[in-house]
């Protein structure tokens, strides 16, 4: 999972150094900046051509809808690596502690009973 991490953090790094100027440039513009044609088919087997028209203000929503959700991935593998790291350490002084207890803040607990 750490590796999906890194490659989505290298795609969306390089992919932002391609998008960010124009973002900034047409973020606050009302204009159209893009057309999206697509055919729908009805029931009656009719076909019918419908546009989507974004705006510069939908660009730059959608820029900073992807800078969220890639700051939520980033955060959420922090602390999942966080949690292993301290599963593994546990285990670890777990295993050197002779009663097999350990706590983070005491270190090897005395043996239970």
């Amino acid at each position: 999972e750490f590796t999906d991490v890194v490659m989505i953090t290298i795609v969306f790094c390089r992919v932002r150094s391609q998008v960010r100027k124009t973002v900034l440039q047409t973020g606050d513009s009302s204009k159209v900046f893009a057309q999206e044609d697509f055919v729908v088919e009805k029931e009656e087997g009719d076909e019918s051509v419908q546009s989507l028209i974004h705006s510069g203000k939908d660009f730059k929503e959608e820029y900073y809808m992807a800078m969220r959700l890639w700051w939520s991935t980033i955060l959420v593998a922090i602390f999942s690596t966080w949690l292993i790291g301290y599963a593994l350490l546990k285990a670890v002084c777990a295993v050197k502690c002779s009663s097999g207890y350990w706590e983070f803040s005491s270190g090897c607990l005395p043996p239970m009973g």
